[in-house]
């Protein structure tokens, strides 16, 4: 089934991607019970940051609690939500069901101090689900793009798709390759610009059968993961979610150089502030 989708309107996180004129590597991401829980650090006056993206196709809207408190609200299938800073160490993550508070999931999370993480919600909830419910960890670690490039990683979380290339239309450019369920690819830097990308049944010569397009553009200067999520066959499927493109954006240059100018204000404040108490000092001490 091919569909023609613009994703702007059903992220959370602004913005949109993908391009490239070289292949991606495929990388494998880790679980909740995997790599990223046994390297949990605590380190004093430093967090980590968190965000969810709801990537599964027939699970209703979720809320999620992280140590009993509700963190995020009324999560549609597709929304990424902003990051949010939390304390290293294991904490406990509960997603319910927000009409009626079912848990579809309860389960520990470690996180290490300064690494930021995607939490997704994957697989399918329905009897005989082709994918289990799960959520599935991302470590969301791009180096920010300067000048007129970009960064950009694909992850794969369509249960029925199978195994898939990621092309740009009309070039030889391959972006995933092989791509499995519940993995994503190596984040690359490329340039801006507004691209044609088909997402295709994997082939050895990545021309496989195309299952969708989707006409995407990418900014400068910020890096992004891409979720393809969805039912490549939705008339088949337990929810009619159509195979689509959802966008979070994991670094942007502005963001660091708004940090960066925040904490030199800073620096000079304490500064101005250390002058301005030994002028104090001076002063008592002549009195």
């Amino acid at each position: 089934m091919t569909g023609t989708n613009s994703t702007l309107t059903r992220t959370v996180a602004v913005g949109l991607a993908l391009l490239v004129a070289a292949s991606f590597g495929v990388g494998s991401v880790a679980s909740l019970d995997g790599a990223v829980a046994s390297t949990a650090q605590d380190a004093e006056g430093e967090s980590a940051e968190v965000r969810i993206a709801h990537m599964s196709p027939d699970a209703p809207a979720v809320d999620v609690r992280v140590d009993n408190e509700t963190a995020f609200q009324n999560l549609d299938f597709g929304d990424v939500t902003e990051f949010v800073e939390l304390e290293p160490g294991d904490h406990q993550v509960t997603i319910v069901t927000a009409e009626n508070e079912t848990t579809v999931f309860d389960g520990t999370v470690s996180l290490r101090a300064n690494e930021s993480y995607t939490v997704t919600a994957a697989g399918e909830v329905s009897e005989n689900a082709t994918e289990e419910f799960a959520p599935v960890i991302l470590r969301t670690d791009p180096a920010v793009p300067s000048g007129n490039d970009s960064a950009v990683r694909v992850a794969h979380f369509s249960p029925d798709a199978g195994p898939v290339d990621v092309t740009v239309a009309d070039s030889d450019a391959v972006l995933a390759e092989n791509l499995t369920f519940g993995n994503a690819t190596e984040y690359v830097t490329v340039p801006s610009g507004v691209y044609e990308i088909e997402v295709r049944a994997a082939a050895e010569d990545n021309n496989g059968t195309v299952v969708a397009t989707f006409n995407e553009s990418l900014l400068e200067g910020t890096a992004y993961t891409t979720f393809a999520a969805g039912y490549a066959s939705p008339e088949d499927a337990p929810a009619n979610q159509s195979l689509d493109l959802f966008v979070g954006v994991d670094a942007n240059a502005t963001d660091d150089a708004t940090m960066g100018n925040e904490t030199e204000m800073a620096e000079t404040t304490t500064a101005m502030n250390g002058e301005t108490n030994e002028t104090a000092d001076e002063t008592t001490t002549e009195a």
